[in-house]
């Protein structure tokens, strides 16, 4: 059984994400996405935050047909623990990712690719939420 893990905010859920998950899930027999805690996304986007907490994109992340299972852990548990064939993350990941996952990935013998599959950015659309929130209430 090939396993593929995906990690990331997905938060909230879009269009390039699902296309995302399906091209990931296509590169093997089972999905596992892990999705980051509350915690790690306040201290990515400290002026928003979760759109979603952890249990509400628990339940969007399970209800998707390409998605086997969910977990929340560091990412470099999630490796350790999942032990997948291949880590895939997007295409802006390539040439960034952190030191410590990539060295993980070769000392696990995970083969770690590069999707370009997601349009949007997740924070940029929350932004523009904001913003257009804060325009129409002047």
């Amino acid at each position: 059984m090939i396993t593929v893990l995906v990690d990331g905010c997905l938060d909230p859920l879009h269009e390039g994400h699902i296309a995302y998950l399906e091209a990931a899930k296509a590169l093997g027999d089972r999905l596992v996405v892990n999705t980051v805690t509350d915690e790690e996304i306040w201290q990515k986007r400290p002026a928003i935050g979760p759109f979603l907490p952890r249990a509400s994109r628990l339940a969007v992340l399970r209800g998707l047909r390409a998605v086997d299972e969910v977990v929340t852990m560091d990412t470099l548990e999630a490796l350790r623990t999942v032990k997948p064939n291949f880590y895939v993350k997007g295409k802006d990941w390539e040439g960034r990712l952190p030191a410590a996952e990539t060295q993980l990935c070769r000392e696990l013998g995970i083969e770690i690719r590069y999707l370009d599959t997601v349009k949007n950015s997740s924070t940029q659309l929350l932004k523009n939420f904001i913003a257009q929130v804060n325009e129409h209430h002047g």
